[in-house]
């Protein structure tokens, strides 16, 4: 499998502390593509994330945390300006938590075309995938990104992309206008109610208490407008800033709509969980599984995320179905 995008530092303040009152930052990697690049390797996959780092300790440290985990850094381009900095002020309670991004003029930002040869790069590859992310983070990013898309898919690779829509990152025209553009070559799109009303502009005459209805005509016609074959999102209900439950949608063109049973847990740490539910499908879909176990399976890996400290998702797959199967959930594993 290869993902593309781009690996931040990511700084928190310790526990919980506003970035205004801290005097310290924990600081960890991350990114979208590079997250569920991680999730996959630790599922058993051979990854290879595809990004640009400066030459300098900070790309060393970042390049050195993927093979930490066990993600292959084989066409990781060197050079730029600066490795993409974001700070994360954890919420709590009744207060939200918060980014500032701090990511402008980085390495992957300013790459060219010229760095990446994705013949080679795609050369035995079963699955690409990137996201809206990286086609938010620059102009030269975003022509990279359907650069690769339209490789694999002339190889007859199977494509994934995330919409991830990012307001801090560009406006929503803009964003419309890339996605659209990018839709056509991808496969399976992660992308919720949203993403489909905002970004595409499609409208439905279902009424908005029929959410399952709801989202089987809202995807229907993303898949008959752009040729994608699944669309696949969760519904995120909100009871407070530590505490929130999922359930896990997924139109598959001309077999209707699948969803879960709703989970509801505690929260340690959000950022990351979207990574982490597009990770458990994809492997649950690249290892031959039905819809409904990858599904299953991705909204199970999503909520154990939110449980652990960090960007990238450190369950196993043994892990994720031993929760499923609630085992261990209220005791010590021995």
């Amino acid at each position: 499998m290869v993902t593309f995008g781009e690996l931040m530092m990511r700084l928190t303040p310790p526990n919980y502390s506003r970035i205004v009152q801290t005097t310290e930052f924990q600081a960890v990697f991350g990114g979208g593509e590079a997250n569920v690049a991680a999730s996959l390797a630790l599922f058993g996959h051979k990854v290879q994330f595809v990004t640009k780092l400066p030459e300098n300790d900070l790309g060393t440290s970042a390049l050195r945390h993927l093979e930490q985990q066990r993600v292959h850094t084989d066409f990781i381009a060197r050079g730029g300006e600066r490795l993409g900095l974001y700070f994360l002020e954890q919420g709590m309670s009744v207060r939200p938590s918060q980014v500032i991004y701090d990511r402008k003029n980085s390495s992957i930002a300013k790459a060219r075309q010229e760095d990446f040869d994705w013949e080679e790069i795609f050369e035995g590859a079963d699955l690409f995938h990137t996201s809206g992310i990286t086609l938010g983070i620059s102009d030269a990013a975003r022509e990279i990104a359907l650069t690769a898309i339209k490789a694999a898919k002339n190889r007859g690779i199977k494509t994934s992309f995330d919409i991830n829509y990012r307001s801090k990152l560009w406006g929503m025209e803009e964003a419309r206008e890339a996605i659209k553009s990018i839709l056509p070559y991808v496969d399976i799109c992660f992308g919720g109610y949203l993403d489909a009303v905002n970004i595409l502009g499609l409208k439905s005459s279902v009424s908005d208490g029929n959410r399952e209805k709801l989202y089987e005509d809202l995807f229907q016609q993303i898949c008959t407008f752009y040729g994608v074959k699944k669309v696949i999102c969760t519904y995120r209900e909100t009871h407070s800033v530590m505490k929130h439950s999922l359930t896990g949608y997924l139109y598959s063109r001309g077999e209707g709509i699948l969803t879960t049973d709703s989970q509801t847990f505690d929260i340690l740490d959000r950022v990351g969980g979207g990574d982490a539910f597009a990770a458990g499908y994809l492997h649950g879909h690249i290892s031959g599984w039905s819809d409904e176990d990858s599904l299953t399976f991705a909204l199970g890996a999503s909520v154990l995320k939110h449980t652990i400290s960090g960007d990238a998702n450190l369950a196993t797959e043994r892990e994720v179905r031993a929760f499923l199967e609630h085992k261990g959930v209220s005791g010590i594993v021995r």
